[in-house]
This record gives structure tokens, C-alpha cells and sequence, in this order.
């Protein structure tokens, strides 16, 4: 059995400036990517923007109808709630406590809050009928017109429902003052809908 040795030789190193750079860049990409590996993006922020787009969604194909109570908030909720159901769209009823300019927009009106509060009540109660979820939102305002419009502006609304009024006084104008501004200035379609009147046998 032979044993062989073999001597040990050195081979020089010689380095260069580019070998240098690109020795720290290659460096400073592995550094990089193994921080980045072990500091991915937090599980919170990824879920708020998510929620945040779905947010978005759907509050574009927002409907908004207003409600007054009666026979005819009845039809309209009805109407809405077909509409939102069928475009599987984001329902919001509004009511609107119109103040006189002798009072300020905060006063307190408790008897106008009951009311507006039993008929959103009630329009919650036609919106499960349909199965459809419904928000519900009080405004104070000098002008009805004024404040629905707000609403419309203050989310993206595709459409708004309202009604003509519960009185037949449509001689001088065509709309009432609240439809007749909602229209001129609504950002979106509007869809009126007029009671229904039983004509009264004349006296003559």
C-alpha cells in the first residue's frame, strides 16, 4: 500500500473594484429579500383594505328612498326593496325633520325624533319582509330637498325614491318642492312616485 502526499499549493487572490460592487449588491439582495421573508405585511392591514373595497362596492349601488310614513312610504319601500333585492344593491331609508328658521338645527325635538324613529321602524319592518337589510338615517334640515340631496352626495348613490306628497295640490306645479329640487339636483336617477287619490263625486 503506498500513501501518497500531495503539497499544498496557494493561489493567489486578486480582487477588483467591480468585483467588489457587485460582491456588496448581491450581498444587499439576499439581505433584503430573507428581512422581507421574515417581516411580511400584517394580517390587519391586508384585511382593512379588503373590507375597504367592499366597502366601496357596495355602497356604489346604494339606493336611497325616502319615508314619511303612511300608504304611500309603504309603496316606495316596497318599490326600493324589489330594486335593491334584484341589483343586489346597498338600501338606505332616510327620514328628514324639517326645522323652521326660528330654530336651530340642533334643537331639541323630541316628538319629531319619536316619529321619525317609528317610521324607520316600520320601514325595517318592510325591508325583512323582503329579506333585504336596510340602514336607517334621521336628518335635520330647513329643506327636505336639501337634505336628501346631501345624503345622495355624501355616499355613492345610483338612485333615489321619493314620493309626490300625501296632498292633491299639483295645479301650480308639477312637482312638489322637495321632488321638484331633489330632481334638479339629485347626482344620480330619481324615481317619483305619486299617491294614489279616490276622486270625490262632484257637488254641482
Amino acid at each position: 500500500m503506498f500513501l501518497a502526499t500531495a503539497a499544498a499549493t496557494t493561489v493567489p487572490l486578486h480582487t477588483t473594484t467591480l468585483g467588489v460592487v457587485l460582491g456588496v449588491v448581491f450581498a444587499s439582495s439576499v439581505v433584503t429579500i430573507l428581512w422581507w421573508m421574515m417581516h411580511p405585511p400584517k394580517a390587519r392591514a391586508i384585511v382593512e383594505k379588503v373590507m375597504e373595497g367592499v366597502e366601496r362596492v357596495t355602497e356604489a349601488g346604494r339606493i336611497l328612498v325616502g319615508t314619511r310614513g303612511g300608504q304611500l312610504s309603504q309603496r316606495l319601500l316596497n318599490l326600493a326593496c324589489g330594486l335593491a333585492k334584484a341589483q343586489n344593491a346597498a338600501l338606505t331609508a332616510i327620514y328628514v325633520v324639517e326645522l323652521p328658521m326660528t330654530l336651530p338645527l340642533d334643537a331639541a325635538v323630541p316628538e319629531e325624533m319619536r316619529r321619525a324613529e317609528q317610521v324607520l321602524a316600520e320601514a325595517e319592518e318592510v325591508a325583512q319582509q323582503h329579506n333585504v337589510e336596510i340602514k336607517k338615517q334621521i336628518a335635520k334640515a330647513r329643506k327636505a330637498g336639501r337634505a336628501i340631496v346631501d345624503a345622495a352626495n355624501t355616499a355613492p348613490t345610483q338612485l333615489i325614491i321619493l314620493g309626490l306628497g300625501e296632498r292633491p295640490n299639483f295645479e301650480d306645479r308639477i312637482f312638489g318642492s322637495t321632488a321638484d329640487f331633489v330632481v334638479r339636483h339629485a347626482p344620480c336617477d330619481v324615481i317619483l312616485e305619486r299617491p294614489s287619490f279616490v276622486a270625490k263625486p262632484s257637488s254641482r
